[in-house]
């Protein structure tokens, strides 16, 4: 729970509850209301009502892992109540990104056998990890505890070789949408895309909005509403260049080159 002195607790009708501290405005959720949420999840992750919102993320933690991929959706659900979020890689260390961020993972695999969303990132070390055995039976064996299976960006490459996207609607980078459709998926123009309990997204930015959509799902529009505002999510990027047909034909020319 915030610590912070400057908290004041506010509570509409029992729906939600949530903490707003009077000097940085910043939003903790504390509570919402079991009806809601209980009708979003499987009764059996209802153990009790003292700990109905207890939920376990797992999050696949790679080297050459694209940060955002992780951090943004990351900053999402760690603002649901009662949330544990495990990073987990292949063994407990530390894993860099392509440019030399480091990120721990706290859990091996060996370690975490099942969770109720399954988070899956992308980056250039996805390569690597499609020829992995260990990787690929680790995601299918989580898959088959999860409510939610989610990707982002190329991430969606691993789900695919664990044969979890056959036929099934989904999206990835713009990079890598024709290497993904060779997995028999269907893919989609759209930031994010929904079917069955898999959830993908496209490139990196995208893992965000994946993320709020998800929240809305557990937890109701209200909480994920309140959610993007905590994380004052209102994008107005400087150029409108964000997909490929937004591109310049110049910029176009040179991707095409390389």
């Amino acid at each position: 729970m915030n610590s912070c002195q400057n908290a004041r607790l506010s509570n509409q009708r029992g729906k939600l509850a949530y903490q707003v501290c009077n000097l940085c405005q910043s939003y903790l959720i504390l509570d919402v209301n079991l009806e809601s949420f209980s009708n979003r999840l499987r009764p059996d992750f209802l153990k009790s009502k003292k700990n109905y919102l207890s939920m376990k993320i797992a999050i696949l933690l790679f080297d050459n892992y694209t940060a955002l991929d992780i951090v943004g959706p990351y900053e999402v659900l760690s603002k649901l109540p009662n949330v544990e979020i495990c990073i987990v890689g292949s063994e407990k260390r530390e894993y860099k990104d392509s440019h030399g961020l480091r990120i721990s993972a706290d859990y091996s695999f060996n370690e975490i056998s099942a969770a109720d969303i399954l988070l899956v990132p992308g980056g250039f070390g996805i390569d690597d990890l499609l020829k992995d055995n260990e990787t690929i039976a680790w995601i299918q064996k989580i898959d088959l505890t999860t409510h939610w299976t989610v990707s982002v960006c190329s991430g969606s490459l691993l789900l695919a070789q664990a044969g979890l996207l056959n036929g099934k609607n989904c999206t990835t980078h713009w990079r890598r949408k024709e290497q993904l459709q060779q997995y028999g998926a269907v893919i989609k123009d759209e930031r994010y895309i929904h079917d069955g309990k898999i959830i993908t997204s496209a490139g990196v930015s995208a893992g965000i909005d994946m993320a709020l959509y998800l929240a809305g799902k557990i937890a109701g529009e209200q909480t994920a509403k309140l959610i993007q505002l905590a994380i004052e999510y209102d994008p107005k990027p400087p150029f409108d260049c964000g997909s490929p047909d937004k591109l310049p034909k110049e910029i176009a020319e040179k991707l095409k080159n390389r």
